[in-house]
């Protein structure tokens, strides 16, 4: 019976290693489709900028005007950025 338990207990943790795993690699495709999609250089800096700071995907909103972008979150907040084409950086305005 413990021995049962064991197998059980170890073939569940398995399948949700796997899980998580392949959670991951989606995630990250993901993530550098969107980066991908960027329609401008200040999108794509911003979209890398935003990863780099931890943005988690599906919780903000970016809305890109040249090179300035508003990034809004689920609760309405607003942060908004500028892409420098000078020194290539992401300022935060």
């Amino acid at each position: 019976m413990i021995i049962g338990f064991f197998v059980g207990f170890m073939v569940g943790a398995i399948i949700g290693a796997i899980i998580m795993a392949l959670a991951a690699i989606n995630t990250e495709e993901e993530k550098q489709m969107r980066i991908k999609d960027a329609k401008t250089i200040a999108e794509y800096a911003v979209r890398k900028w935003m990863d780099r700071e931890g943005f988690q995907d599906g919780y903000f909103i970016l809305e890109m005007n040249g090179d300035e972008g508003i990034i809004t979150d689920h609760l309405g907040d607003k942060l908004r950025v500028r892409y420098d084409r000078n020194s290539h950086s992401i300022e935060v305005l």
